[in-house]
């Protein structure tokens, strides 16, 4: 009997990681959350060669996924990676990054495979330069965490908003004096 089903498994996983390019000092290293349903749809459209749309064309970045108390307590809030829906809490910029690493070297989408593995690396690179995003603070001496320029949340968006990952962190602040860059790893594997 010919078995004509291919049973597979297949996973994603993200990685985040900031770097101040001043000092090369890491703010974030961490794994961030998937938004599978939307993954599933933009992934089957890819494979389809649709031009709907498909694919990774921004990151976008959010001041929303934290609280602080009056006792300077903080609370992450839950990823929002469920349904089709998913978003960041409070969206207050976004990084176009689908350009290729040839035209662009600090903003672009480039991967990563080894011949003879079951994975491969997608990398998506932003840098947020002296100048933006535009109208933000000289030094990082700000003192509230709801600050426009404040950053505790990014997630990866395709040109029709639909949101394929999210992450929420410490928060960061976007200063003149700092030149940040993020480095956002996406693998997928394909089998055991």
């Amino acid at each position: 009997m010919i078995n004509d089903t291919e049973n597979m498994s297949f996973s994603i996983e993200g990685h985040v990681k900031i770097v101040n390019l001043d000092n090369d000092s890491v703010i974030l290293d961490k794994r961030n959350a998937i938004n599978y349903q939307n993954f599933a749809k933009i992934l089957s459209q890819v494979l389809a060669n649709s031009s709907s749309g498909a694919g990774i064309h921004s990151m976008a970045f959010g001041n929303g996924g934290v609280e602080i108390d009056s006792l300077g307590n903080i609370t992450y809030k839950p990823t929002k990676t469920v349904g089709s829906a998913g978003s960041l809490y409070n969206e207050n910029y976004s990084k176009i990054v689908q350009n290729d690493p040839l035209v662009d070297e600090f903003n672009n989408i480039s991967f990563s495979y080894i011949d003879g593995t079951n994975y491969a690396d997608t990398i998506i690179t932003a840098t947020l330069d002296y100048s933006e995003p535009s109208g933000y603070p000289e030094f990082d001496t700000t003192e509230s965490i709801n600050d426009e320029y404040v950053f505790n949340e990014i997630a990866l968006k395709t040109i029709n908003d639909e949101y394929l990952t999210h992450i929420i962190f410490h928060p960061v602040l976007k200063s003149q004096n700092r030149r940040i860059q993020i480095v956002y790893t996406l693998r997928l594997t394909i089998g055991a």
